[in-house]
């Protein structure tokens, strides 16, 4: 195949399975009898710099790539787009990002108990949600629980066997077994603190979010936009910097920077290097955080033929890398892992023999799998360049003998339903990779993981797992998690294709845009005129 006729773009699309993470705060470490303690040093967990020439009047609108399915944390947040709406409007028990450890936000003080089977929260006073309902103990058990049973999210908390309130600002979590990243667990969609008023109606909570953040939501008009105004009561010392912030919904990524650069938008979301390019050659803002997560093709490993660890093995093996990186010019990508570890974490181990193009290889398996491998591969409608990357792709899979259908997904709900249902073969998709693997790597490849689309299973992988979701000390857990990126490399569950983060792109108006995950709306504003 001839790569250099290809386009130069990112190849990979889909949505992300939602890491909330939020940037800035202090922390402090100590124990106390055997137990483990985190406490913050200040309720204000994201400071704003240079807002003195802000227009606190001001508006801001910004385009995504796509429109949520749902404003509610307990129900379908599986989106690039949630990520950055709920960046204003919600906070989470705890607070971290893809490189710091997690450090207490609406939780004050996280204690682990001494024998390592309970953790007990105290929680910041004085905070309440934007509906007037306070923000209590009664009020983070409610939004546990609602978790624990949520279909989306519920399996991630499995590990909880009570939520017990001890006194109006303290609760009590009891665990089956020692969890040492749980505090990462509430820096997730899972730590997510919603009025539970505002939740008692099921249809309602899901297009009227009611949070504590800094904005509160004002209407969400479909197939548009969704608009949001400062909270004048916000409980933190940083306020909005903006009165009110709009997200517009731009599917197509051309359609979007044509926006961008015509001066219709103030900023845009991209997963686009080209864009990036683009935008920074026309004097634009960007701004590429460091990397947060990875783009992959799902495989459904209760599919025939899926199934075979042979067949999956010759699908990695039949990719030439190298040609896709030159022709698509991965900037800022690190193509090389193999695992949903990067190799910019610290928790990455380097393979003894690592993966390679091998078409030779990858013809030798299937010839002792013995049968046909044909399956489709569902991609979610965008711009025609990430089509094409998927083809060159598919095109490297014909040359080996696996016929590889590509069906274009024309909307995001429709998409995300057919993974978390199995209802696929394959399907191109971006997950989050979390400071600690316990949240990355247990939740997409232990059995019955929350994020475990592809279906995988195999009690190595759940052994090495469990080893380092419990261990007390880091060295053990390390030995446990470069054993499952040794499992990871030798069974290949699904493809990882790049590691990469989502990009931000503004006009030079605008400030506040730290390195965050999604689009930084907490911290995000419009120079004065």
């Amino acid at each position: 195949m001839g790569t250099r006729r290809l386009s130069k773009v990112v190849t990979t699309v889909g949505v992300l399975a939602l890491i909330f993470a939020s940037c800035g705060g202090s922390s402090s470490s100590s124990s106390d009898s055997g137990a483990s303690k985190v406490t913050s040093a200040s309720g204000d967990t994201n400071p704003v710099d240079d807002v003195a020439d802000n227009d606190l009047n001001g508006t801001m609108t910004v385009a995504l790539d796509a429109e949520p399915g749902s404003l509610d944390p307990a129900g379908d947040s599986l989106s690039l787009a949630n990520g950055s709406v709920y960046d204003g409007i919600f906070e989470t028990l705890m607070q971290g990002d893809y490189v710091k450890a997690p450090t207490p936000w609406l939780a004050k003080t996280v204690t682990e108990s001494a024998d390592r089977l309970y953790w007990t929260l105290v929680l910041q006073e004085g905070v309440v949600f934007h509906d007037g309902t306070p923000f209590d103990a009664a009020a983070v058990k409610f939004n546990l629980e609602r978790q624990r049973v949520s279909p989306y999210n519920g399996s991630g908390l499995t590990n909880i066997t009570a939520v017990d309130i001890v006194d109006p600002m303290s609760v009590k979590i009891t665990l089956a077994v020692a969890w040492t990243a749980f505090p990462n667990v509430l820096t997730g969609i899972n730590g997510v603190m919603v009025s539970p008023a505002s939740a008692a109606d099921p249809e309602k909570v899901k297009r009227n979010p009611v949070g504590t953040g800094p904005y509160k939501f004002v209407e969400w008009i479909p197939s548009d936009r969704i608009s949001l105004a400062r909270n004048d009561a916000y409980w933190g010392e940083n306020k909005a910097q903006l009165a009110t912030l709009t997200y517009k919904f731009i599917t197509d990524e051309t359609a979007r920077l044509t926006a961008l650069i015509a001066g219709d938008l103030d900023a845009m979301t991209t997963i686009v290097d080209a864009s990036v390019q683009e935008a920074d050659s026309k004097g634009f803002q960007t701004s590429v955080p460091p990397v947060s997560g990875y783009g992959l093709i799902h495989l459904n490993n209760k599919k025939p033929g899926l199934d075979d660890d042979r067949v999956r093995r010759a699908l990695e093996m039949s990719i030439d890398r190298e040609a896709l990186a030159d022709a698509f010019d991965y900037f800022g990508y690190d193509t090389e892992s193999g695992t949903p570890i990067s190799m910019t974490s610290r928790w990455y181990s380097a393979p003894a023999t690592p993966n390679k193009f091998d078409p030779e290889g990858a013809k030798a398996l299937l010839a002792d799998y013995g049968k046909p491998v044909k399956f489709t591969i569902e991609l979610l409608q965008g711009s025609q360049s990430t089509v094409d990357a998927l083809a060159a792709i598919v095109e490297y899979w014909k040359q080996v003998g696996i016929e590889a259908k590509v069906k274009m997904v024309p909307d995001l709900a429709t998409y995300v339903v057919s993974v978390i249902t199995g209802a696929y073969e394959a399907v191109a998709w971006l997950a989050g990779e979390g400071s600690d693997p316990d949240g990355s790597l247990f939740a997409i490849l232990h059995t019955g993981g929350p994020s475990n689309y592809s279906l995988y299973s195999n009690p190595e992988m759940d052994a090495a797992l469990d080893e380092g979701r419990s261990a007390p000390d880091e060295a053990t857990r390390m030995a446990a998690y470069a054993k499952a990126q040794d499992l990871f490399r030798s069974q290949v569950p699904f493809l990882v294709l790049t590691h990469g983060q989502m990009r931000i792109l503004a006009t030079k108006n605008v400030t506040g845009l730290t390195q965050a995950a999604f689009f930084p709306s907490r911290t995000a504003g419009i120079k004065a005129k």
